[in-house]
Parts: C-alpha cells; structure tokens; sequence
C-alpha cells in the first residue's frame, strides 16, 4: 500500500482525498478536476480499494508530483477506504471527493480567499450542484440571498443548510484535518448520511467559511452506493443525523432563542427529507400500498408538531396519492418542458 509519488518537503494547505473503487469510466475526470486547481498548495490522494476494472491502470497513467496512490490488496469497505484518505491527508484542510464527482477549478481558491479572514475556522462549506447522470439533468446549486462569501458565524450557516436556502456537497466542503481526525473519522453504521454527520454538527462549534457559489458537481446515478440503499436505510439515517444535530446542539448552544429555532428548523428538515425519499421511492415504482405503509410507520416524525412545511412538502407528498401511470407522465412532461426550455435559451 506504498504511495507512489515521492514525500514533499512541505504540508500543503489543502488535501483532496478520492477513494475508489471500481469507477473507472468516472475516476479519470475526476482526478482531473481535483488537479486542476488555480490554487497551488494542495496535494491529491487517491486510495484505490482493491480495484478489479480498469482503475488501477487509468492511475498507473497519471504522472503528477501533487499526486499520491495508495492500493489496497484486499477490499476493506467504504468506510475503512474513507478513512484511510483521512489517514494519509497532510493537508491543514481535507476535502472528500466521491470518485464519481467533481471540483471547479476554482475551489480552492474561493476557500483559501474565505480563510485570508484570518480566523480559525473548522470548515468551509461551498455550494454545489447535482447532476443526474440518468437522464442528463443538472439541478444548479441554490445561490443564497441571506450569506455572503466570507466567515458567519456556523449557526447562521447551519439554518441555511437546514431550510434548503443552500446545497453543499460533500465535495465541496473542506474540513481541518485534525478537527475530524479528532472526531473519529468517518463513522460506521451510517449507510446513507455518513458524510453529513461527518461535516454538518461542526457548524454547531463556532464561526464557519461559506462560498456562496457552485464550486463542484455531485453526480447521482443507479451505480451509486447510496442509490443501492433500501428505502428504511435511508430514512432511519435521516433520523440519526437530526437527533445528532439536536444532541450536539444542547450541548454547544447557549443561547435558548438559538437553540429553539434551530431545534424547529431541524424537525421541518427532518420531514421535508423523509417525505422527499418516500416520494422517491413512488416515482421509482414502488406501490401506492408499500408507500402508504412506509409513510404511516414514519408519520409522527413527518407530521409533529412544528415539523410541517407544506409549501415544500406538497409536492413529494402528491407523488403518494397519484397512480404510477400519473407519475410518470408527469416526470416525462417536465423533462419534455425541459429539453424545450433549454433548446431555446
């Protein structure tokens, strides 16, 4: 499991870690796109979890100074490959990147210009958008009207986060190394929200960087690991992740006003998201009947109190009364719409 790119004289600032596994016809683009930086001082590592498509010759094709590859013999799983980037980081700052995903040229840049503020900030979280390599649609990240690049403080940053008025990306969010090596790393058990409870409780720990642009693009495909999840996987880590947030937020906030309203902001967060995946799960042609069983199993949670938000949640919640065949014309139409829209602009 030896690097093969020689040791450097000197820590860079930033560290763009890629575990791989099997993600040949993604991995070269991505790799790119983390080389590519305007920034100068980051390095890259790639750990390759024992690979048996292409990937370990599209690395043995890459010739760069800034980049480090580890090659696991034998697969040691997700979590323990996540960790091992983590591991072998020497930047100040890490950024995970998903082999599937990419960065813009600029994020670097527009992170290291939100920390010439000068203060000590445990994470900077960047905008992103998310392409869906299934039918080609990129949903652009959400330019925030409250938050300007720079230093807020992480609870203003967090109640952003939570009504949807911004949409990070695990692959634009660096974190400081020690910080979440400190934290224990990555943590196991969490098959779907792994890497938000890895980043999202840090805002709860004092002033935070933001980037108020798109700085990378998180693609969701049929391939990916968390599409792979069962429906039940998916909403338990939802519940996890707020009752986390809500726990650290005791703890960390003393300001009761505070605390309150982000308490409010988590439960609607929390409901919103469960009736988007179940929703999700009727688009992909689950039954009305299973989706009606899934939706009463988790309704106290979607339906406590403070917890409704129906402007937001009326439209997932159609999908659950709708037919199939109404569904479906329905997502047919607005890609139609556009296709159409985008033909001509």
């Amino acid at each position: 499991m030896a690097p093969t790119s020689p040791e450097r004289s000197e820590s860079p600032l930033f560290t763009i870690a890629i575990p791989t596994f099997n993600r040949a016809k993604w991995l070269r683009d991505c790799v790119a796109s983390a080389l590519s930086q305007t920034f100068s001082s980051f390095e890259v590592v790639v750990s390759d979890n024992a690979s048996s498509d292409e990937t370990p010759t599209i690395l043995e094709q890459l010739n760069d100074r800034r980049l480090t590859v580890l090659r696991q013999s034998t697969n040691i799983g997700p979590i323990r490959n996540w960790n091992t980037c983590l591991s072998a980081a020497n930047g100040t700052y890490v950024v995970m990147l998903s082999d599937d995903d990419t960065v813009a040229r600029h994020f670097l840049t527009r992170c290291s210009a939100v920390m010439s503020e000068g203060i000590d900030i445990p994470l900077i979280v960047a905008q992103g958008d998310v392409l869906d390599a299934d039918t080609g649609r990129m949903r652009p990240a959400t330019t925030n009207r409250s938050l300007q690049s720079g230093v807020h403080a992480g609870t203003a940053i967090l109640r952003e986060f939570l009504r949807g008025a911004i949409s990070p990306q695990m692959c634009t969010v660096a974190v400081k190394t020690e910080t979440l090596r400190r934290r224990g790393g990555f943590p196991d058990g969490w098959p779907h929200a792994g890497d938000l409870v890895s980043w999202v409780p840090l805002l709860l720990h004092g002033p935070a960087g933001f980037v108020n642009e798109s700085c990378g693009t998180h693609v969701s495909h049929e391939e990916a690991q968390s599409g792979q999840l069962s429906l039940g996987s998916r909403l338990d880590d939802i519940h996890k992740l707020t009752e986390v947030i809500a726990e650290e937020a005791e703890e960390q906030v003393g300001d009761p006003v505070v605390l309150a309203e982000l308490k409010g902001l988590l439960r609607r967060y929390e409901a919103r998201n469960l009736t988007g995946h179940i929703a999700g799960a009727r688009r992909a042609g689950v039954s009305r009947r299973n989706i009606a069983s899934v939706a009463w199993a988790w309704r106290r949670r979607i339906f406590r109190r403070g917890s409704l938000d129906l402007r937001s949640m009326a439209r997932p919640a159609a999908f659950f009364v709708l037919p199939l065949s109404v569904v479906s014309s329905i997502s047919r139409l607005k890609q139609r719409i556009r296709i159409l829209t985008e033909a001509r602009s």
